[in-house]
């Protein structure tokens, strides 16, 4: 697959297009370089992000096939999304090593998209867990008694159950969450907001 890559620095370029001939990629240097992008056909562009980005959407819309990768002087959540959403298929920070920049090239010709983790943390950091989306209220309540310092037995005289009654139904909960015992399910429910007071 031909590459260009656009970076202000001759010797990025030349290290990186080493490093992509390396492993069977065509690096390309087209005199003009938006016919080249308009081209159809299966294509990739690896460019340092800066000014006039914006045009990247009709790009490629006027070449679907083709990949691109953005280069970014500092790779944080929203520079991510800045540039998948402006139809990149890839974002690394600029400063990565040139393996780390080949994986995401590799990755985006098959239409994947590496995301560093951090960045993935924050990512679904925003998506509620299904173990504790649907979890009863009245289970959230005994689990805010137990984090309060009650015992079993405590709990299950103020909510009406015996106490063996009491240990099968919390054990019952803790399969449901996923979890090995009390100490996890109220790990689970303060990282998810459970134990606060509405």
């Amino acid at each position: 697959m031909p590459v260009a890559i656009v970076d202000p620095l001759p010797a990025f370029r030349v290290g990186l297009a080493t490093e992509l001939t390396k492993v069977g990629f065509t690096v390309e240097d087209p005199e003009d370089l938006e016919a080249w992008l308009r081209d159809k056909g299966r294509r990739s562009l690896i460019f340092t992000a800066g000014e006039g980005d914006g045009h990247l959407r009709l790009l490629r819309r006027e070449n679907p096939d083709l990949v691109i990768v953005a280069l970014v002087t500092r790779l944080d959540p929203t520079a991510f999304g800045t540039y998948i959403k402006l139809g990149c298929h890839g974002v690394v920070d600029r400063a990565a090593v040139p393996r780390a920049i080949l994986a995401a090239l590799e990755l985006a010709v098959f239409s994947h998209c590496a995301v560093p983790h951090e960045i993935a943390q924050k990512i679904v950091a925003h998506i509620p867990d299904s173990r504790v989306s649907g979890l009863p209220i009245e289970h959230i309540e005994w689990l805010r008694i137990l984090a309060a310092g009650s015992t079993v037995a405590e709990l299950a005289r103020r909510v009406g159950y015996s106490t063996r009654e009491m240990h099968r139904l919390l054990a019952k909960m803790y399969c449901e969450l996923g979890v090995k015992g009390r100490t996890e399910a109220l790990i689970l429910a303060s990282r998810h907001g459970l134990l606060l007071e509405t």
